[in-house]
């Protein structure tokens, strides 16, 4: 990435996390088949289900800065004034960044009616590469 990701300010980001909160771990560096791996826990966030998100919170545990690009989140998370997703954002190493997930999907269409999944990226300044799950990062309706 060449260009810097900008940072949240406090009040770009959401200012109380709403319950449910699913967790997202972003893990220490692993080692694996001599190459040094971080991992998202869990690759895929449901929005949907018996007891949906009403946040999620990404958890920087990999030793370095990580740059969270989720390009297709406006159509279900809210972000702070004067922020939009169309950029990758910063959260340090130790620190969390959370987001409160829409009422409605893109605030039109109601979340029972909705089948999709998004990918998103996570580039981990500790490694030099992208985190990966048991499959590439993404959110998913149902």
């Amino acid at each position: 990435m060449s260009t810097p990701a900008p940072s949240l300010t406090p009040e770009e980001q959401e200012p109380e996390p709403v319950k449910p909160v699913k967790k997202v771990i972003l893990t220490k560096p692993y080692e694996i088949a001599g190459r040094e791996r971080v991992f998202v826990i869990p690759a895929t966030v449901h929005l949907r289900g018996e007891n949906p998100p009403k946040t999620i919170e990404w958890e920087n545990q990999t030793g370095g800065l990580v740059k969270i690009w989720l390009p297709n989140a406006d159509a279900y998370l809210n972000h702070g004034k004067g922020r939009d997703f169309s950029q990758p954002i910063d959260v340090a190493d130790g620190k969390s960044i959370h987001f409160t997930v829409k009422d409605r999907f893109k605030d039109e269409v109601d979340w029972k009616e909705v089948e999709f999944y998004y990918h998103y990226n996570v580039y981990c300044e500790s490694i030099k590469n992208y985190a990966q799950g048991d499959s590439e990062p993404g959110m998913s309706c149902p």
